[in-house]
């Protein structure tokens, strides 16, 4: 699977995404699926994980701040706190008006549980469900649940959904209970967990990162690493931390390809061409649309050999396009 350890604890990403990994919901004992074992070991360390996961899920269910922050782990507060406000938005109001809703862990098979020094994942296979109600006709999908150990309690430090599309042999192989590709170094546990990162300066400006890397690693760096960003062998859209300045902004790509293991054994397109594009966003939805600011989309697909780093300035102008109509 080709997700990156990076991109499992850090990276930005949309609001509705943030709220889709940090949101759980708590449940009693998992039944372990026939054709698996847990040992003794494992299922204490599930229970006891659980545990967390239930004293958290309750927390957001109530909106319940001072509880959901004494569940979370330092890296998680700080990263959501900065998402919700380079996207203007009231912190921690915003944290509990999610629109998505919380898995039903108990409708999914449970994989497995782990812990390596401070490090603590849970896994389960199934149907997520993303809204209420739904989950009949979505695909099996892996949910990941990791966990950091502070002050010797373990706390919730993020939830991963894992989306198999591309990887039908790899769905295939876990729905038939043969865990291999759960050893890929992004999902194994090793007892390293994340620096709390910075807090974020206040956004002058609104700004999301669009990608399509499904045959490379793509690193981006805003403003000299205000915000780092990582997109492998993906496509999807992240939150800028601290948005955009007025006035001059800078921006830094690094490409490789992806070689041997670390390429999506099933992949949606080999051919598919390597785009990258920096949007302003509205601050009024109703009045504004995205404007591009930066862009790497050349006419053959094909991703740069090189680094790139270069500036742009948002102004009047550029902020005036945003007012532009639908068919401009």
């Amino acid at each position: 699977m080709s997700k990156s350890k990076t991109s499992r604890w850090g990276g930005s990403a949309d609001l509705r995404a943030v709220f889709f990994r940090f949101l759980v919901i708590c449940v009693l004992v998992v039944p372990v699926s026939y054709g698996q074992r847990v040992s003794d070991e494992e299922r204490a360390l599930r229970d006891e994980l659980q545990d967390v996961y239930r004293s958290w899920a309750a927390a957001m269910r109530a909106k319940d701040y001072p509880v959901w922050a004494k569940c979370s782990t330092s890296w998680l507060k700080v990263e959501v706190e900065n998402q919700i406000r380079s996207q203007k938005m009231q912190f921690p109001r915003a944290l509990f008006e999610s629109p998505m809703a919380a898995p039903q862990v108990a409708r999914l098979r449970f994989v497995r549980a782990k812990a390596v020094g401070n490090e603590a994942q849970l896994m389960y296979f199934g149907r997520v469900e993303l809204e209420e109600g739904g989950g009949g006709d979505m695909p099996e999908n892996l949910l990941v649940i990791w966990f950091g150990k502070e002050q010797g309690t373990w706390r919730v430090g993020r939830v991963q959904v894992i989306d198999l599309d591309s990887l039908p042999i790899v769905r295939r192989n876990i729905k038939g209970f043969r865990y291999e590709a759960l050893d890929q170094p992004e999902l194994v546990v090793d007892g390293k967990v994340p620096a709390t990162p910075k807090r974020a300066p206040k956004a002058d400006y609104i700004a999301k990162l669009f990608a399509i890397s499904l045959n490379e690693q793509a690193k981006i760096s805003i403003n000299g690493g205000a915000s780092d960003h990582e997109f492998k062998a993906n496509r999807s859209a992240q939150v800028v931390i601290g948005g955009l300045k007025r006035g001059k902004n800078t921006i830094r790509l690094d490409v490789s390809k992806l070689l041997g293991d670390d390429k999506p054994r099933d992949t949606v397109d080999d051919r598919a061409p390597f785009v990258v594009r920096l949007y302003l966003m509205p601050d009024e939805p109703q009045r504004q649309l995205p404007v591009i600011v930066w862009r790497y989309e050349p006419e053959d697909g094909k991703a740069p050999t090189e680094p790139i780093t270069e500036t742009f300035v948002v102004d009047d102008e550029m902020l005036q396009q945003r007012y532009r109509k639908l068919d401009e």
